[in-house]
């Protein structure tokens, strides 16, 4: 596994200082995953309009697909912290209007993407804040499947909220205790207190 720096030619995510995080992982095979530290993302779940999603930039990690807000964690960040921040910077999430109820993370062994799943505890429209996003929407959990989403949204949507349950159901009961967003390091699968 390498560190490569973004291209000089790569847009700021966001604009302002790069973080040391801001960096690609890259493994013998070549595969490419954007975060030193790793990446996390909000499944942001609202009972009445289903799951926010983003159709990314071209030029953005798994670009032109759709997914949920999210991107590299900062040095010494939580999982769940990095989510918060990154669903506040690209789709305007307010922090207090979502309580997190439990993170699933994906492990590549050399890279982790962690899902924060929380639910809607004030409605709030999606903005566009920065350029990583080219929309936003919110798509009832039977809708998922019509969009083009990329391997890791997919199987967290789809697999864990489809299952008979509303949306406000997804995910319940999945994993046993964590210390939610005081933890620097993603266990495998917790429910945040």
């Amino acid at each position: 596994m390498t560190i490569v720096p973004p291209d000089p030619g790569e847009p700021r995510r966001p604009h302002g200082p790069r973080d040391p995080g801001d960096a690609w992982v890259v493994t013998g095979d070549g595969t490419r995953y954007w975060g030193r530290f790793g990446a996390a993302g909000l499944l942001a779940v609202d009972p009445l309009r289903g799951v926010l999603l983003q159709h990314r930039v071209a030029w953005s990690h798994f670009g032109d697909t759709w997914g949920l807000p999210g991107g590299a964690r900062h040095q010494d960040e939580s999982a769940c912290d990095a989510a918060l921040r990154e669903s506040a910077e690209e789709a305007g999430v307010p922090r207090s209007a979502v309580a997190p109820r439990l993170i699933s993370v994906f492990d590549a062994q050399v890279w982790t993407y962690s899902t924060l799943v929380a639910d809607v505890t004030a409605p709030f429209e999606a903005v566009i804040s920065d350029p990583e996003s080219r929309e936003l929407a919110w798509v009832p959990v039977d809708a998922v499947d019509t969009y083009p989403l990329r391997g890791g949204p997919r199987r967290v949507v789809e697999g864990s909220c489809r299952r008979g349950r509303s949306p406000t159901g997804c995910l319940d009961g999945a994993g046993g205790a964590g210390d939610g967003c005081r933890s620097a390091r993603p266990a495998r699968a917790h429910v945040v207190p």
